[in-house]
C-alpha cells in the first residue's frame, strides 16, 4: 500500500509531460535505471502505456521491473485530470440514458442547476467563484457533448449501424466540443503573435481634419475610423492588421480621431521600445521612464479629432472657450452671473473655467486660452483640460495635472509640447 501512495503522490505531484523513447526510457525524474537496451524500469509508478511485441498494456502501478522496447509516459497536472473527470461524467450519464424522456428531464434539471450556479458565480468574486464557475462550464460542456451524442444514437436506431460505426460516433462527440474549444484557442493566440520588427518600425499615414500625420506603431496610440471601428496599438492583432492595411495602400488612412494616451501603463519592455531607434525623442522619454508618464510638462492624455465629423463637446465632454461662452450667457439670461476673481492671467471662474484675461495669451484659433479644471483628488493639484482648433484643421484636445500656484508656467509648457508632439507626428 505504500508503494502505491508513493506512487500516486509522485505522479499527482509531475507537471504535464510527454516522454516517448525507442529502447530505453531515460530519467523522467523519479526514474532511474542502468541504461542498458532492455534496462527495467525500477520501482512504481502510475500511468504507464507500454507495448511489449504487438500489444498494448496498460499498468496503473508497476511496483516490479518491466522490460520495455517502446514506451510513452504522461504525466498531467491533476488540474487537467479534474477537469476532464468534470467533462466525461455528465458525456457518460447522458450517453445511457435509455430514451428521450430520461435525456430531456437531465438536460432540463442539470442545465437549470448549472445555469444557476453559473450566474451566482459570475457576481461573486473570489476563489469559490472562479472554480463554482470553471465547474459549471467543464460539466456543461459534458451534458452538452453527451445529449447531442445520445440523440444521434437514439436517431440512428432504426437504422442498422456496425459496432465499429457506434463507437467512431461515440468518440468523435466526445472529442469534438473539446477539439473546438482548443482550436478556438489556438487561433487567438496565433491572432496575437508578436509583431514584426519591420511593422514596428512602420510610420501609419492617416488624414483627419484636412491633416496628415504619420503614426508611429508605439502602445500608446489608439485610431478610430467611425462606426465603432476602433484599432488599439498595443493590441498585436490591431497593430499587424494596420501594418498590411499601410502596406497595401498609397493613400493614408482616414480616421476621425487618434489619441494618444501617455499614462497607459509601463511599456519599457514593449516590443516597439526596444526597436533600434524610436521615432520621436518624447516617446524615446515614455519608453526610457519607470512610471507610465514623462512628466508635469507633458499631457496625460491627448485627442486629435475631425471638427466635422467628431462632436467633441459631447462625445469627449471638452472644454474649450465656446463651452464657456455658452455657460456664461446660460448664466447671465438666469440672472446668476458667474462669480470670478483673477489669478495671475487667467480669470478663475466659479464654474471651474480659466479663462486668459485682455487677449495676454490666444490658442491657434485666436480665442482666448481656457481651460477648465477642478480638484485632482487627494494628490493635491488641479486635473486641467482644454480643447481647440489647431491651424491645420483638426481639433485638439488634453488634459494635464498642475499645482494652482504654477498653472500659467505648467499650462503654457504642456501646450507648447503638444504643439511640438503634433509637429513630429505630421513629419514623415
Amino acid at each position: 500500500m505504500i508503494p502505491l501512495i508513493e506512487g500516486l503522490r509522485l505522479y499527482f505531484n509531475c507537471f504535464y509531460r510527454v516522454v516517448v523513447r525507442r529502447g530505453v526510457l531515460r530519467d523522467s525524474g523519479f526514474v532511474q535505471h542502468g541504461g542498458q537496451r532492455d534496462a527495467p524500469l525500477q520501482g512504481g509508478f502510475a500511468g504507464l502505456f507500454f507495448i511489449r511485441g504487438r500489444r498494448l498494456q496498460l499498468s496503473l502501478w508497476a511496483a516490479r521491473p518491466l522490460p520495455l522496447r517502446w514506451a510513452v509516459l504522461v504525466d498531467i497536472n491533476p488540474f487537467y485530470l479534474f477537469g476532464v473527470l468534470l467533462y466525461s461524467v455528465p458525456f457518460g450519464i447522458a450517453l445511457v440514458m435509455p430514451g428521450w424522456r430520461s435525456l430531456f428531464g437531465l438536460t432540463v434539471v442539470l442545465g437549470s442547476v448549472l445555469g444557476w450556479l453559473y450566474v451566482s458565480a459570475s457576481n461573486a468574486d473570489g476563489f469559490g467563484a472562479v472554480f463554482a464557475l470553471g465547474l459549471a462550464l467543464y460539466v456543461a460542456g459534458g451534458l452538452i457533448s453527451g445529449a447531442i451524442t445520445r440523440t444521434i444514437f437514439i436517431l440512428s436506431a432504426r437504422f442498422k449501424i456496425k459496432t465499429i460505426s457506434r463507437v467512431a460516433i461515440g468518440l468523435i462527440g466526445f472529442v469534438l466540443l473539446p477539439s473546438v474549444m482548443f482550436a478556438s484557442y489556438k487561433w487567438r493566440q496565433w491572432q496575437m503573435r508578436p509583431v514584426s520588427e519591420n511593422c514596428l518600425m512602420t510610420k501609419h499615414p492617416v488624414t483627419i481634419g484636412g491633416a496628415v500625420y504619420y503614426l508611429p506603431s508605439a502602445p500608446y496610440f489608439t485610431i478610430w475610423t467611425g462606426m465603432g471601428s476602433i484599432s488599439l496599438f498595443e493590441v498585436n492583432q490591431h497593430i499587424r492588421t494596420l501594418c498590411e492595411q499601410s502596406s497595401h495602400s498609397s493613400e493614408p488612412i482616414h480616421v476621425i480621431l487618434f489619441s494618444i494616451d501617455m499614462t497607459a501603463g509601463k511599456f519599457k519592455k514593449h516590443p516597439y521600445c526596444k526597436t533600434p531607434n524610436p521615432s520621436n525623442q518624447w516617446l524615446k522619454n515614455l519608453c526610457d521612464s519607470d512610471f507610465n508618464w514623462i512628466d508635469e510638462n507633458y499631457p496625460r492624455k491627448a485627442n486629435i479629432s475631425s471638427p466635422s465629423e467628431f462632436d467633441h463637446r459631447r462625445m469627449l465632454a471638452s472644454y474649450s472657450y465656446a463651452n464657456f461662452v455658452d455657460e456664461f450667457e446660460k448664466a447671465k439670461i438666469s440672472r446668476h452671473p458667474l462669480e470670478s476673481r483673477q489669478m495671475g492671467i487667467f480669470e478663475r471662474y466659479a464654474n471651474g473655467y480659466w479663462v486668459v484675461r485682455d487677449g495676454a495669451w490666444k490658442n491657434e484659433a485666436g480665442e482666448p486660452f481656457t481651460l477648465h479644471c477642478h480638484d485632482s483628488g487627494s494628490t493635491g493639484g488641479l486635473y486641467c483640460s482644454t480643447s481647440y482648433r489647431l491651424k491645420s484643421g483638426p481639433q485638439v484636445t488634453y488634459d494635464f495635472r498642475a499645482s494652482i500656484t504654477d498653472i500659467e508656467n505648467t499650462a503654457k509648457k504642456v501646450d507648447e509640447n503638444v504643439h511640438r508632439m503634433a509637429v513630429d507626428l505630421a513629419t514623415p
